[in-house]
């Protein structure tokens, strides 16, 4: 109880008397520890709403010491608890590995030739222009201080843990589209392996290996694995978490949950939509939970409840600086909310574009043969009374009473999380229907499937390479002649010119321009435009464009400049000119 008084004295202390000007000294410091200059962030941002709350962070630091300190010996054994766990918890992945890999050879080498597939098919790849969201996230949050970067957010779409990675990226290696990427490629590699972890857990390891042979050679997956945004991070969390859950479905190991804990924070870092795999995860093991007959059901749901508050409260501190800074409403304000009419008109349009990007660059048979898989394993597991079999049905019902509460539809790549699943229940469903068909025992089954997983890898892989899905997606915005354009303005372009472009092909611009020192004046304002000498227009042809939809009637229309003329022309990208009629 003293302690508990002590506290709240020292908080009011700190709240009522706090210095200012040492908050101030200390953002200045920090600032300037990572080669910010202190006077450029403070005209950059307005420091005081993040200076306001370090009495309450202070305050906070506080309340957590001083209950470390009154309940020492629980935190000691608890800490000793832990470690044994998280022993215990490596010992089983080690022994299980072995034991894995000793029984499931051929499976395990042809895992490793898949993987370097999808390695290979990702690098192709990792240096093309860079996109407008990846550009965006670079200049507006990645390579400003991390107090900047953590705190601003414009729009949705400043995804914090990407931007923490990308920003140290960007310090070690420079500012190259393949350096703030890497982080990406990490992970969208990752997902091949964790994939076969989760589907070998869930069903086989020849289950497993087909579904990765999938993954790795995904026109979306490929894509997302070298845009340097948080889709693909949150998607090898989630997968991360999943192989975890099939773990902690069995037991109650202290540092399993820790480490759930963690990942979903982490999730949530990348994503706030990771509310959606967290609700797959969640509703995978109450049905797993459900459907034993061994396990003590009332102490699973209260361990697991516990851990999903714990989560809850650890991710609300991450974003505090967020909300405090820019306001609730760009973090959970959602823009794509519609009327549940509006949704379910447009659901099943919505449904099959989003199959289109899915599945656009394999062969129709492929496609029809992963559809008709896909389906049918629910379909078995509904029939066999085993629900918690099909992980596909899971995530179909959770998504869905999700998506009653609060319907949305919005960008397509949203959704990506769902298409390992899908991938990976084909395969279940594949597995099951030729074992079914055929009723045949093969002597080497695991090496006629290596064989199949790696063919099929190459085979889908190929087919994403030739038709070139990956490199003139328009999903992010793009820009394939960015490059080039700002070299020549660089050259030709002075500081009485303006540049235009269109809202897909700004950010990018803006990314070249600064990479290559033009310090030009990149616009879309009439004014600017008006009072310039030249106007050079960046089209980009990708997207359909032309000189007069890129810039306003009224600056074409204007007596004072000649007719835009076409200057150069590069890939999907055209530069025009407008010439004042004075200076002809």
């Amino acid at each position: 109880m003293v302690v508990i008084i002590l506290w709240i004295f020292l908080s009011v202390l700190l709240i009522a008397f706090f210095p200012v000007e040492w908050g101030r000294a200390l953002v200045y410091m920090l600032a300037e520890g990572f080669g910010h200059d202190a006077v450029r962030v403070d005209q950059t941002v307005n420091l005081d709403p993040i200076i306001k709350q370090f009495p309450y962070v202070l305050s906070l630091g506080l309340l957590v010491v001083s209950v470390i300190v009154v309940n020492y010996r629980y935190v000691c054994a608890g800490t000793r608890k832990f470690g044994r766990d998280a022993r215990a918890a490596w010992n089983f992945a080690l022994r299980s590995g072995r034991e894995h890999f000793s029984n499931n050879r051929a499976v395990m080498i042809g895992l490793g030739v898949v993987t370097l597939i999808g390695l290979s098919l990702r690098l192709m790849y990792l240096n093309e222009p860079i996109r407008g969201d990846e550009a965006y996230t670079f200049t507006q949050y990645a390579q400003r201080p991390l107090f900047l970067g953590l705190t601003q957010y414009y729009i949705p779409n400043n995804h914090l843990l990407n931007t923490i990675l990308v920003h140290f990226s960007y310090l070690t290696f420079g500012n190259q589209p393949w350096v703030l990427r890497l982080p990406v490629l990490i992970c969208g590699t990752l997902v091949v392996p964790i994939a076969y972890v989760v589907f070998s857990r869930l069903y086989k390891p020849a289950i497993g290996l087909l579904a990765a042979a999938f993954i790795s050679s995904s026109a979306p997956l490929i894509e997302y694995s070298v845009n340097a945004r948080g889709y693909m991070l949150m998607l090898c969390i989630f997968l991360a978490m999943l192989a975890l859950a099939t773990f902690l479905s069995n037991s109650y190991n202290r540092f399993g949950w820790g480490l759930f804990i963690v990942l979903g924070v982490l999730g949530f870092c990348a994503l706030p939509i990771m509310v959606y795999p967290c609700g797959i995860i969640c509703g995978w093991l109450l049905l797993d939970t459900y459907c034993s007959a061994t396990k003590h059901k009332i102490k699973f749901i209260i361990v697991m409840a516990v851990s999903i508050l714990l989560m809850a409260a650890l991710t609300m501190i991450i974003y505090w600086p967020v909300l405090v800074v820019s306001g609730s409403q760009e973090v959970l304000g959602n823009y794509y909310t519609i009327s549940h009419a509006q949704f379910f008109q447009g659901l099943f349009p919505y449904v099959r574009t989003l199959a289109g990007i899915w599945f656009q660059d394999w062969p129709q048979i492929i496609v029809w043969g992963v559809l008709v898989c896909a389906i049918s394993r629910p379909l078995i597991a509904s029939v066999l009374g085993r629900p918690n079999e099909s992980i596909l049905l899971v995530t179909l019902v959770c998504v869905a009473v999700l998506l009653l509460v609060r319907p949305v539809l919005g960008y397509p790549r949203l959704w990506l999380f769902i298409l390992p699943i899908l991938l990976g229940e084909a395969a279940a469903g594949f597995m099951g229907l030729v074992g079914y068909v055929t009723r045949l025992q093969f002597k080497y089954p695991t090496k006629l499937i290596a064989i199949l997983a790696i063919i099929l890898s190459l085979l889908l892989g190929g087919h994403t390479v030739a038709n070139e899905s990956v490199r003139y997606s328009r999903q992010t915005g793009t820009l394939l002649g960015g490059e080039k354009v700002a070299k020549w303005l660089l050259r030709h372009a002075n500081k009485r010119d303006v540049v235009t472009s269109s809202n897909y092909s700004s950010a990018s611009l803006r990314y070249y321009l600064d990479q290559n020192g033009a310090l030009l004046t990149l616009t879309w304002s009439v004014s600017d435009m008006l009072q310039s000498e030249r106007i050079f227009i960046v089209v980009n042809t990708l997207y359909g464009e032309n000189s007069s939809s890129v810039v306003e009637s009224r600056v074409l229309n204007d007596s004072a400049f000649d007719e835009p003329r076409l200057l150069k022309r590069w890939r999907e990208t055209d530069l025009y000119v407008m010439l004042r009629t004075d200076s002809n």
